[in-house]
């Protein structure tokens, strides 16, 4: 029995450290280092009790129960470290540690010193049958307060198995429940060898065999009831339908999903299979492993659209053993998707194509019929901001509703209809389809309606062929736009096409306007002055004129700008220059003592709108010190058609300041004589192309020399432009005018040229 037990303990030892090496060698288990320290604190134990059979002596045995006693505390140490890892019992952290191993410490110090108190245990020599001794253990008080340790560490370690047992879900009770089963086997082995009175202590084997179970179970085995009750409630709980049939095609199961996505009875096998086999037929479902396709069934009045796997499933023999189906319902998602590009590809008010995919159907149009003609179609409203301000964003949003729905009426399948932005659409046809006069003719029909009456609206639209196919469809419609651009401010014309000459005005245009800043800062704006006569020869003043000095573009006449600048804006630029102009070379001037002569400027409409005008000018005249009666501002009939109270304010606080207005272009306009009758206006300027515009000259000369008259009976000084022969300075004599300029006697010229002609003898 001796050896039989030696032999046991001595596997025991050796499986343990072997087990244990490679349990610390391992790096796929998350608890194998600790399972290694519990695995070589068991052989310390063990290989006591191999100690104590062979013992011959009492010191022997003795310093094999210390080592026994020490080897057990520090088992159970590691046991109880284990289990905490093994069930995760997170808070069981550093307090429950230092406890226990301050109460173990304090048990190893009181084994230790048992020697020389002899408190804990004592030996005595036992006979056996076979005439051996074995020196048994003799338990003195405090052996028994070791016990109480050690029972109370197994305690706490079967209470946390037990409790982790109540805590899990039953999904994990295999887990929990082996290792459970491991401490009561050895729990009820040790009961089993204390009680059988054996010679020996025999409750190591169960120790021993502890480690080897421990051992098995975390580097081994594969927690089969875990991963069926894990696999089993994923396939219940996934949103995908799963069915499952045996080899004969029989259902065996269907998750909760496939129930109530085919409305299926509980356990109704036989519908079940009937549901397959309207979603796959039999050919796809056995001629091949894996079939996966989308199809699209009708369901309770509307169309699904399910994507389906077929999976074949063979054991480890590969034996043919069944299969089992996996399907997606699609359909909203498919909604959501063609919603979502919806919303991409088309204008959230209209319902017609965006801008984006408009220019990419247009691009997509032209590449695919290379041989046909097309022609882009763009249209805007004049003014549609005033609707907006006057009528409310909704109604101007219901304008722009019933534009779409009136083109998308008469488009062709074959056309791309839709909404650059704002208020522009855009459109690309068959240049062959396309129809001027019903596109005149539906702008007509637009207009606002209000309460009491209909208020027009004025569409334009351009047009653009395709000529050139190779540009980007935003080239194209800006193309359109451009034609569009050249009637936007015309109320009869509301169409016109794109051409060359149209695009080279718009880039001559953006090529005035990029370098007009540079040109006044580098002094390439020129002004010149154009000598005024009176009926005696004698200068009496002059009119700045503005000239460019173009970098690019040589010598440039106002007729190759000045339009362009007035259109937009940028004119003030110019004007403020001018006016400072004059005001520097009145001052100098009146250093150099030169005869003292008036310059003439002009005031252009878009100067009220961008500019205090009168700050700005009378700001110039007390910077530079000059007379203002000398800084002569000429306006049109034009400048106050708009806006004509605000515009007379500032008129008479200049006056007041001294300066001479005149009005140019006398004549010219709708409402001269109304225009006379209410601006206080101190010069009148005639221009020659008045007689000129008609085939009766005589009736023109009388209504020529009645305005004359009339500016002499309001004390008003009259200048007549444009003079370029002899006879007509003879003939505007004789009806009394005043003043002259014209190329009769000078043209205009640089201030330069004009001090060395007229400032020394100020004759023409």
């Amino acid at each position: 029995m001796r050896v039989g037990y030696i032999l046991a303990l001595c596997l025991f030892i050796i499986f343990n450290i072997f087990a244990g090496a490679r349990a610390y060698r391992s790096k796929q288990k998350s608890n194998a280092q600790i399972l290694a320290k519990l695995l070589f604190t068991v052989c310390i134990p063990l290989s006591a009790n191999v100690i104590l059979v062979l013992a011959r002596n009492e010191l022997v045995a003795r310093f094999g129960y210390v080592v026994f006693f020490l080897g057990t505390d520090w088992m159970l140490l590691c046991l109880l470290r284990f289990v905490k890892e093994y069930c995760n019992y997170a808070y069981l952290g550093t307090r429950m540690r230092i406890a226990a191993i301050a109460l173990m410490s304090a048990d190893t110090v009181s084994i230790i010193l048992n020697p020389f108190a002899d408190h804990v245990f004592g030996v005595q020599a036992t006979t056996l049958r076979d005439g051996s001794v074995y020196y048994a253990v003799a338990s003195h008080w405090y052996h028994y307060v070791h016990l109480a340790l050690n029972f109370g560490l197994v305690f706490l370690i079967f209470f946390y198995v037990i409790r982790k047992i109540l805590q899990s879900s039953t999904v994990y009770l295999e887990k929990y429940l082996i290792p459970l089963m491991i401490l009561a086997l050895t729990s009820v082995w040790e009961a089993y060898s204390i009680l059988r009175s054996s010679a020996f202590d025999t409750s190591m084997v169960g120790y021993g065999l502890c480690g080897v179970l421990f051992y098995y179970t975390v580097m081994h085995y594969h927690m089969y009831l875990l991963t069926d009750r894990m696999l089993s409630t994923v396939v219940a709980n996934v949103t995908d339908g799963i069915f499952c049939f045996d080899n004969e095609g029989h259902c065996l199961f269907y998750n909760q999903s496939a129930k109530e996505m085919f409305e299926l009875s509980p356990q109704d096998m036989r519908a079940a299979e009937r549901t397959v086999e309207e979603l796959m037929s039999v050919n796809e479902r056995y001629t091949r492993d894996y079939v996966k396709e989308t199809r699209h069934i009708q369901r309770n009045g509307e169309e699904r659209i399910y994507e389906i796997e077929y999976h074949t499933v063979y054991d480890s023999r590969m034996i043919y053993t069944g299969f089992f189906i996996n399907v997606e319902d699609h359909t909203d998602e498919q909604r959501r998707i063609e919603e979502e590009t919806y919303r991409a590809t088309h204008d959230e008010l209209t319902g017609i194509y965006n801008r984006q995919e408009l220019y990419r159907l247009t691009e997509q149009t032209i590449r695919r019929n290379p041989e046909t003609r097309y022609v882009i179609v763009v249209s805007d409203i004049r003014e549609f901001k005033m609707v907006n301000d006057v009528f409310g964003r909704e109604t101007g949003d219901e304008i722009l509703i019933r534009i779409a729905k009136a083109v998308q009426e008469f488009v062709r399948e074959t056309d791309v209809f839709g909404r650059i932005g704002n208020d522009k659409f855009g459109l690309i046809m068959k240049k062959q389809d396309f129809n001027e006069e019903i596109f005149l003719e539906g702008t007509r029909l637009i207009s606002y309606v209000g309460d009491e009456h209909s208020y027009p609206l004025v569409v334009h639209i351009g047009v653009y062929e395709v000529t050139n196919s190779r540009l980007s469809a935003s080239a194209m419609y800006d193309r359109a736009f451009m034609a569009l651009s050249s009637v936007k401010n015309e109320l009869q014309v509301r169409l016109a096409y794109y051409d060359e000459k149209l695009r080279d005005d718009i880039l001559w245009e953006q090529k005035i306007i990029g370098t007009l800043d540079d040109a006044l800062e580098h002094g390439d704006i020129v002004p010149y002055l154009q000598a005024q006569v009176n009926r005696d020869g004698q200068i009496e003043g002059s009119e700045a004129l503005v000239r460019w000095n173009h970098a690019t573009e040589g010598f440039l006449t106002p007729g190759r700008f000045m339009p362009i600048l007035e259109r937009n804006g940028m004119v003030v630029k110019i004007d403020t220059y001018i006016w400072e102009y004059a005001c520097k070379t009145l001052r100098r001037w009146k250093e150099e003592g030169r005869k003292e002569m008036y310059i003439s400027v002009n005031i252009s409409p878009k100067d009220f709108y961008f500019i205090d005008v009168y700050e700005v000018i009378t700001g110039l005249v007390k910077k530079y010190e000059v007379d203002p009666s000398l800084l002569r501002l000429e306006i049109t009939e034009s400048t106050m058609m708009r806006d004509m109270e605000r515009k007379m304010e500032t008129i008479n606080q200049l006056r007041k300041e001294g300066f001479l207005l005149e009005m140019d272009d006398f004549g010219s306009g709708y409402s001269s004589l109304n225009m006379l009758k209410d601006m206080p206006v101190d010069i009148l300027k005639v221009d020659m192309l008045f007689l000129s515009k008609t085939d009766n000259i005589q009736r023109t000369r009388a209504i020529l020399e009645l305005i004359i008259n009339l500016a002499k009976s309001l004390d008003m000084p009259v200048i007549t432009e444009g003079v370029e022969e002899k006879h007509q300075v003879d003939a505007l004599t004789e009806m009394g005018c005043d003043m002259f300029q014209g190329y009769y006697f000078a043209k205009p010229i640089s201030l330069r040229e004009f001090e060395e002609r007229f400032m020394d003898r100020g004759t023409a």
